[in-house]
């Protein structure tokens, strides 16, 4: 049985190294999709975060699994879509953005669960942190993150395995807020971003009503940091109150 994984990347340097990190051992192969352009519907007028050249010292210690791969797409559902042009020779195909960050164990986890029906696509539990490791918001919106390549149709939800142990760290609200500016800039769902959310729920560092788009979800609860798979501890921002 052969495993892929696969980044849609245009920035996110701060976690990268952790996300590669965690997925290293899981999989075979790493496939990095890079553009230089925001694929998610819109352009910023402030500066990207991160050049490619930060993105790439990032992958130092992981190249003998990395193919990087540099292109431009007109929409995010075609730099989704642009792993099926890697996808020969492997059975399943994992994707993890730059800010996820795979416990040991997971994607095992997850395929043997999928192996238990014919779907194609499968969604899996996340942990969103907020503002530091030590907090965290679950929702029931469990992104997709494991494709059976060859056959299989429709999709099914995975739980978190023996122990509820088997989740992805999403990172993504976890980061300096430089980030979080270009972030609300580019986002597909920039439309729909609530006005006064910067402000009101990210600047003001709050813990309840957090999800920039749906009113009343998302409440932050304690994490214990001491349950952080080990890419997560060696982190600079391991033991941080709040990440600024």
């Amino acid at each position: 049985m052969k495993k892929m994984a696969y980044i849609i990347l245009h920035y996110g340097a701060p976690y990268l190294e952790a996300s590669l990190r965690g997925i290293y051992d899981q999989v075979d192969k790493i496939f990095i999709l890079y553009t230089d352009q925001p694929s998610q519907g819109f352009l910023a007028d402030i500066k990207c975060p991160d050049t490619e050249q930060d993105l790439m010292a990032c992958c130092n210690p992981f190249w003998d699994k990395i193919v990087w791969c540099n292109g431009r797409w007109g929409n995010e559902g075609e730099h989704v879509g642009a792993y099926r042009n890697f996808t020969e020779g492997f059975d399943w195909a994992v994707r993890l953005d730059s800010d996820e960050i795979y416990r040991p164990g997971t994607v095992d986890e997850m395929i043997r669960q999928a192996e238990e029906s014919n779907h194609k696509d499968y969604r899996i539990p996340f942990l969103h942190h907020w503002r530091s490791f030590g907090h965290g918001c679950r929702d029931a919106q469990m992104p997709t993150r494991l494709t059976r390549i060859n056959g299989g149709e429709g999709e099914r939800y995975l739980d978190a395995g023996p122990g509820g142990k088997y989740f992805v760290h999403h990172m993504g609200y976890a980061v300096p807020t430089k980030y979080i500016e270009y972030k609300l800039q580019v986002s597909g769902h920039r439309p729909e971003f609530r006005p006064d959310w910067f402000e009101t729920r990210w600047k003001a560092n709050a813990l309840t009503d957090l999800h920039p788009v749906i009113f009343n979800w998302w409440n932050a609860e304690p994490y214990d940091i001491s349950d952080l798979p080990e890419a997560l501890k060696v982190h600079p921002n391991y033991g941080k109150d709040v990440i600024e």
